[in-house]
């Protein structure tokens, strides 16, 4: 839990990411809402690899053809289902969670409140 927070709160640090050179994108939105981060990514100054090209579309198979991985289509039903967000997590692990991770870093991403799902389900 201390690792997550020191990472990510890295990502929210100027003196590590200069905030004019990068961007933070949860991989939730990746996941479900792939075509609006690249539209976002270049209205913000993302280079096309080749000037003129078709976007990419998100791969529709498994991670690096793993297995034991979903496809895409299964991480979006599973992903998109709120009670599926702690499924393997005991209560003391969800405990040692709710009292661990730093609640600014849970704001900042959308992590927080109610219903965090509905912050990346389109």
């Amino acid at each position: 839990i201390c690792l997550w927070n020191d990472v990510v709160r890295s990502y929210f640090d100027d003196a590590v990411y200069s905030e004019s050179q990068a961007v933070v994108v949860r991989s939730e939105d990746f996941l479900f809402r792939f075509r609006e981060v690249m539209d976002e990514l270049a209205a913000w100054g993302l280079v096309e690899r080749e000037p003129g090209t078709t976007p990419p579309e998100p791969c529709a198979d498994r991670a690096k053809g793993h297995f034991e991985c979903r496809t895409r289509n299964q991480a979006l039903e599973f992903y998109a289902r709120a009670e599926n967000r702690t499924l393997e997590f005991s209560a003391e692990q969800l405990a040692q969670l709710s009292k661990g991770l730093d609640p600014e870093l849970l704001r900042r991403l959308a992590y927080d409140g109610a219903h965090p799902v509905a912050s990346w389900v389109v």
